[in-house]
């Protein structure tokens, strides 16, 4: 009888460490597949302009460590002479830094984009929010 329940324990144990083995690296794809644009860093939304003549993006700096503050809960920032990007930790926390901006700023999920006229171009117009919205799919 010993034996027996022994050996169920250890069975358990086994089933219990290949869930977790399957099981994690699995919620970490799910999240990578359902969240990417949670991964979309200043850095790389500022790289993608690069390649765009109509969008430049000159003496980028990143500016995180003046920028994120108890007044702005961002995670990242990058400053060029003509835009900032900004990478929040929660997509309310983007919405409201935008909304401060008024007619500069544009949210795109967790990013955050400051420019001259950002909230008045047309889907149409080419500019960095349609730039970084058809980076990645955008809610």
């Amino acid at each position: 009888m010993d034996n027996e329940r022994f050996f169920r324990s250890i069975r358990f144990r086994w089933w219990v460490i290949a869930a977790v083995v399957l099981l994690v690296p699995g919620f970490f794809l799910a999240h990578v597949v359902l969240f990417n644009r949670w991964y979309l860093s200043p850095g790389a939304a500022v790289e993608a302009f690069k390649y765009h003549p109509l969008l430049p993006a000159t003496n980028a700096r990143d500016v995180t460590g003046e920028v994120c503050s108890a007044q702005v809960s961002c995670r990242a920032a990058i400053m060029a002479d003509e835009i900032a990007v900004y990478q929040f930790w929660t997509k309310r926390a983007a919405e409201e830094f935008a909304g401060t901006l008024g007619d500069d700023g544009y949210q795109s999920d967790w990013i955050v984009l400051r420019y001259e006229d950002a909230g008045t171009m047309t889907s149409t117009d080419l500019s960095y929010a349609s730039l970084i919205d058809g980076m990645w799919t955008s809610d």
